[in-house]
């Protein structure tokens, strides 16, 4: 089920709840991510200050006690003080790279587009309860949309994101990402699967402290060398009990796309 009220969207599954919120300045905050809540007041999983942070950037004069790197987010992006790895990463005609995508609109529906080249997830029935986020770029000619896929029954929120560039001169994509997820706590058991031929599906358990760590492959396709699934886990979840978050990349890749007008198409991503 997908719900908005008062700018907080809610995910909901048989057994979690994914929920993340409109900021005043028009940024996603991420909320919740986790088992089945009930909520009837999400101010209580927001983040909050009081004062500028000390070593940080604020977002603007008008919110000088609100930085994008203190916040959990649906995405992030260059140049505007969050310090994440960024989600997007494109430079544009003039030669900037930083990207400010603020919410502009919602679409929730009962269908799933189809890709026009790539594969995704998909019900058997062709339901799927589908939440469309559009946010434009304050300053440049570019719109970004977040895409969530709910399935109930399998406790399964699939996402993707689209990049559109509305205007006449072409921008560079250096990083598109399908999703992020920023989690409250720390020490997780990051597990993969690694192997080869005829040894497939090697799982290796690494505690996630400070740092990056990665799970990828150079052979352009997934195969037995690394496996395009990673799990999340406490450190004592076990096969019976415990949280855990598994996370597959479906695919990689991109294609073009044309946005047609009243005045005819513009070349676009």
């Amino acid at each position: 089920m997908i719900t908005e009220q008062d700018s907080v969207f809610a995910l909901e599954t048989e057994q979690t709840s994914y929920l993340f919120r409109v900021t005043d300045t028009g940024h996603l905050e991420h909320l919740y991510y986790g088992r089945r809540i009930r909520f009837w007041d999400a101010s209580a999983l927001t983040e909050k200050h009081s004062f500028a942070p000390g070593n940080g950037i604020y977002y603007d004069d008008t919110h000088k006690n609100f930085s994008l790197e203190d916040a959990c987010l649906e995405l992030s992006s260059c140049g505007k003080g969050d310090l994440r790895e960024p989600f997007l990463e494109v430079v544009y005609p003039d030669g900037s790279f930083t990207s400010d995508f603020v919410f502009d609109s919602y679409e929730i529906s009962d269908t799933k587009p189809e890709f026009a080249s790539l594969p995704g997830s998909y019900s058997e029935d062709g339901r799927v309860e589908h939440l469309c986020v559009r946010l434009k770029e304050k300053a440049k000619d570019a719109e970004l949309e977040l895409h969530y896929y709910v399935y109930p029954e399998c406790d399964v929120i699939g996402r993707s994101a689209k990049l559109i560039n509305t205007g006449e001169a072409g921008i560079t994509v250096k990083r598109l990402m399908s999703a992020q997820l920023d989690l409250p706590d720390c020490g997780y058991v990051f597990t993969t699967f690694t192997g080869g031929w005829a040894r497939e599906m090697k799982r290796t358990d690494t505690q996630v402290w400070a740092g990056k760590h990665v799970n990828s492959s150079y052979a352009g396709v997934s195969s037995s060398r690394a496996n395009p699934f990673v799990m999340l886990s406490g450190e004592h979840t076990t096969e019976d009990a415990g949280d855990c978050f598994g996370v597959n990349l479906i695919t990689a890749g991109t294609t073009m796309r044309r946005r047609r007008s009243a005045h005819g198409a513009r070349p676009g991503w």
